[in-house]
């Protein structure tokens, strides 16, 4: 049996770069193919999904969602967990870890959408990029006569796809002054952090790492206005980046057990709190109500996005994780946690 994992997937694609990325930290061999119109029908048959990535383990099974992912290869391979241990000690630690990836897993799409489908320039650039895959390009391949038109129509049926996706997440080009307003203000808040520390939690990459790194990698690092902000207003951000792409779980310190949030940290996780926290409540309450879409103030004026019952499973998880330490332990972090408005949507 191969000792070797197999990832289908994209370049410009999110998830494929976070997978890809823990994957190398975790020093793993893999197969890295993309996802093409050749072998697309296998690929979902197998996975029984259209989602990338895909991996295929050593042992032939065909899984997909990075999170569950993540926690899988930390079981297989505890040397270079990426998730901090559940003892009490690193409580606080573990659960910034998870919030933090609840939030660059599913908020962090809508700019990540809406900048590639209604920015000319980003989709002629990554949109391309994903069109070449998909058709089983090579990034170095001219295009000519017999090319050109095969990536010019799958190039057209992604940005229809993509924008027609996107206005279900408030992304679409109603939303573009908010959405540009408050990835502006997250890349200037990162930036802070990362003058003063090397990754979120500190000297050690963890999973919610991976979660904003795969997004910078195949978006915003890529797609040029969302590129344009970050060199004006988050250096750090882009040489954080920098260190993620080389960073190795042999060289990793051990886990930090922080007993209050960083200094640096708090203003991040006030803006976590703010709009996407009153999405998961509300979220929360339109699906039991069995309502499709979720309407919340937010600091940019009402927004209303589709019911997403994927992100009620992942808070549900978080809360889960949450609910496992004892009285004393979930006191202190509500100390911590709730002036920054982390608390409630993970208590309900």
């Amino acid at each position: 049996m191969s000792a070797r994992y197999t990832v289908y997937g994209m370049d410009a694609s999110y998830f494929t770069q976070k997978v890809l990325t823990l994957m190398a930290y975790k020093c793993l061999d893999v197969d890295y193919r993309h996802k093409t119109l050749a072998n697309r029908d296998q690929v979902e048959a197998a996975a029984k999904t259209h989602l990338i990535p895909v991996l295929v383990t050593p042992s032939g099974q065909w899984l997909h969602d990075s999170t569950p992912l993540a926690f899988m290869l930390d079981d297989e391979h505890p040397a270079s967990a990426v998730v901090p241990p559940g003892d009490p000690a690193h409580a606080l630690d573990r659960l910034l870890c998870r919030m933090l990836e609840d939030y660059f897993d599913e908020w962090l799409t809508r700019p990540a959408m809406h900048f590639r489908w209604f920015h000319e320039a980003d989709r002629q650039t990554s949109g391309v990029s994903l069109a070449r895959d998909l058709a089983g390009l090579d990034p170095d391949t001219p295009l000519d006569a017999a090319t050109r038109p095969l990536v010019d129509n799958v190039l057209d049926f992604l940005t229809r796809w993509g924008r027609s996706t996107a206005p279900k997440i408030a992304a679409g080009p109603d939303h573009a002054g908010a959405i540009a307003g408050d990835f502006a203000r997250l890349v200037s808040l990162l930036d802070q952090h990362f003058r003063a520390h090397a990754f979120l939690l500190g000297a050690r990459p963890c999973l919610a790492d991976f979660a904003l790194y795969g997004p910078l990698k195949a978006h915003f690092l890529a797609d040029p206005t969302p590129h344009a902000v970050i060199e004006a207003q988050g250096p750090a951000v882009r040489d954080y980046a920098g260190r993620m792409a080389a960073a190795r779980a042999a060289a990793a310190p051990e886990w930090p057990a922080h007993a209050g949030v960083p200094e640096t940290l708090a203003p991040v996780l006030q803006h976590v709190g703010q709009d996407f926290h009153a999405y998961l409540v509300a979220n929360r309450a339109a699906l039991q109500a069995r309502r499709d879409s979720v309407e919340i103030d937010t600091a940019y004026g009402p927004l209303s996005l589709a019911a997403r019952p994927y992100t009620e499973r992942t808070r549900a998880d978080t809360a889960a994780d949450l609910a496992g330490y004892d009285a004393a332990v979930r006191a202190h972090l509500e100390a911590e946690l709730a002036p920054l408005g982390l608390w409630r949507a993970y208590t309900l």
